[in-house]
């Protein structure tokens, strides 16, 4: 993966060989550089709708310790996933989860507990 100097350095070489646009160059040395400030989400909320896809940003936001407010099908090992993802994030980050609204959970309920009665079905 590329970050840092190692980024800047192919993003000069994605603009010069015009596989990217100069301002989309520019962009990502902003945000290896002065400005990556940008990328601290902490305080920032986000509604993620499908929030288990692949493709989703979901990784990335709680990586950059945003609070997610994540909509998915209730299947128990999709939420496993979601909440072994949230757990790793940093500190700051959070994952607000829904669960039915007839679920009997505690404080103290584990994450194999949530998983299992998390997620809704919007349709």
């Amino acid at each position: 993966s590329l970050e840092g100097e190692a980024l800047v350095e192919q993003a000069k070489k994605w603009v010069s060989s015009g596989i990217i646009e100069p301002s989309a160059g520019q962009a990502i040395m902003d945000l290896c550089g002065e400005r990556s400030s940008w990328l601290d989400l902490r305080g920032q909320h986000f509604v993620l709708l499908g929030a288990a896809s692949q493709m989703g940003p979901l990784r990335t936001l709680l990586e950059h310790g945003a609070t997610v407010y994540a909509v998915d099908l209730p299947k128990p090992a999709l939420w496993a996933r979601l909440i072994r993802l949230a757990r790793s994030a940093p500190v700051g980050a959070a994952l607000v989860v829904p669960v039915a609204a007839q679920a009997a959970l505690t404080e103290a309920a584990g994450d194999a507990a949530i998983a299992e009665v998390a997620g809704c079905d919007i349709l």
